[in-house]
């Protein structure tokens, strides 16, 4: 899977996009998204950015780690013991 920064955002269509291309069922996570979940989840994680001191939202950690973004999905994919198939062709 090819990763590009354009055409980003939150939408359906992106997230049919999204799950389309890494195989997976979008439905559930729109779902979540829209739901009470999705509201908490986004409740929860922006006090947490307040209580970390984050600069800006597009902080990303993973494990802990601050990542840059510049290889995200490999980054990811690497911190898996046991990367799911969709990672074979990024690690």
């Amino acid at each position: 899977m090819k990763y590009s920064h354009s055409n980003q955002g939150s939408d359906d269509n992106s997230a049919d996009k999204c799950g389309k291309a890494l195989y997976i069922d979008s439905a559930p996570i729109r779902e979540c998204a829209k739901g009470k979940r999705g509201t908490e989840l986004l409740k929860y994680y922006g006090e947490e950015i307040i209580k970390a001191n984050l600069k800006h939202v597009s902080h990303i950690q993973i494990n802990g780690v601050k990542n840059d973004g510049k290889h995200f999905m490999r980054n990811v994919c690497a911190a898996f013991a046991e990367p799911p198939t969709e990672c074979q062709d990024i690690l």
